[in-house]
Formats: C-alpha cells, sequence, structure tokens
C-alpha cells in the first residue's frame, strides 16, 4: 500500500531556515573570514586531520548552529523522525559530501535538545537534496523535520 503525505506525517513537524555561512572574524591580513554551517565531506577530513583543529572548529560550529536552532524552535522530538535537509548553493556537491554536510547539524540538533539522538533508531529516513542557486545572497540551508 502507497503511503500518503498525512500517512508519513504523524505528529510534529518543523522547518528551519539557516544561513549557509557565517562571519567568523578575519584573517591576519585583513580578509574576512565565514564558517560554513554544512561543510563537505573533504573539508571535514581535512580539519580532522588535526584533532585541535576540528575540534574547535566543530564546537565553534555546534554553538553557532544551535542559536541558530534555537531562535527558530525549542521543538522536542520524542519519536522516530525524518529529515530533508536541502543544500540551496552556488557549487552543488558529490552526494556523499552533500549527505555528509549535515553532520554538524545534526550533531547541533542533539546538543540544543530537539533530538536525543543522532542515531538510525532516531532519524529513521533521511532525504538529503540539493539545488543550485545563482548568487551567493541566495545560499541557505532548510531542514524539515516530522514525527513518523
Amino acid at each position: 500500500m502507497k503511503k500518503t503525505y498525512s500517512d508519513l506525517h504523524k505528529g510534529k513537524e518543523v522547518f528551519l531556515e539557516l544561513p549557509f555561512k557565517v562571519s567568523n572574524g578575519y584573517t591576519n591580513k585583513g580578509k574576512k573570514k565565514y564558517m560554513h554551517f554544512a561543510p563537505s565531506l573533504n573539508e571535514i577530513i581535512a580539519k580532522a586531520k588535526n584533532h585541535h583543529v576540528w575540534s574547535s572548529f566543530k564546537r565553534d560550529a555546534e554553538e553557532q548552529i544551535g542559536w541558530e536552532i534555537k531562535k527558530q524552535t525549542r521543538v522536542h522530538f520524542e519519536n522516530p523522525v525524518a529529515i530533508t535537509f536541502q543544500r540551496h548553493a552556488t557549487r552543488l556537491l558529490d552526494w556523499d559530501n552533500a549527505a555528509a554536510s549535515f553532520k554538524l547539524i545534526g550533531d547541533a540538533l542533539v546538543s540544543v535538545g530537539v533530538l536525543d539522538d543522532d542515531t538510525p533508531e532516531r532519524i529513521a529516513k533521511f532525504y538529503p537534496e540539493q539545488y543550485k542557486v545563482a548568487h551567493i545572497v541566495d545560499e541557505k540551508i532548510i531542514i524539515k523535520i516530522w514525527e513518523i
């Protein structure tokens, strides 16, 4: 039997719109630095080669993402959920990179209490999507979470 939209959305539902990146200070040469909220798998691997760089980056990113999430919702999901993760970017990623770019956002959803855990039992369905936009100002991340 084919499932309908209402069959898949049995409980709470949350819609979040996050910035693609935020300003993160300046370099020694006065150039503005940015922190991507959804870094590619390649960026994550490069930072993870140095444990101190990765742990500092992860902590700062989760805190920034957490504040953005808290501004939009205080909902807590107790049942398994499905998540649609949309990247709207000027440059599309390979699918393995696109799916992995959810890492920091997923961890932030747990740290602020929206989700209890990010295990497959809690996030039962995960749908990564990518959309190409023409301009940097149009880049954003959209997260839809619903109980199933």
